[in-house]
């Protein structure tokens, strides 16, 4: 299956991007790549949602939220070990749950599917 890719963006002054959707049902999400510029040390983190309108944090089966830590210019394979992900929907936040970071400028983000 060829690979798809997506822009998504934090804009300036927000924590949440906007969202996009993963077309067709068996598209599912591989890699990430991160913008070069972020403020401060905030976590990367997710929102899922079935219908593009309730959105879920994403936690591991452990409670943990998935997250990772920004790095400029770089691709980030997204998988779990249970496999990839499949998100009908996603958001990405600058920061957590508990602790959004507003960015100071738009940060534009690449979403990779196959």
């Amino acid at each position: 299956m060829a690979l798809v890719s997506q822009g998504i963006a934090i804009l300036n002054g927000q924590s949440l991007s906007t969202s996009i959707g993963i077309s067709g049902a068996l598209q599912q999400i591989v890699g990430l790549i991160l913008p070069a510029a972020w403020d401060g040390a905030a976590p990367i983190t997710f929102q899922w949602s079935i219908d593009n309108g309730f959105w879920y944090d994403i936690f591991d089966r452990t409670g943990k939220e998935q997250s990772f830590l920004w790095t400029p210019n770089a691709f980030v394979p997204i998988q779990s070990q249970y496999g990839f992900y499949p998100y009908p929907y996603l958001q990405i936040r600058s920061g957590s749950r508990a602790k959004a970071v507003k960015q100071t400028a738009t940060r534009q983000f690449v979403v990779i599917s196959q």
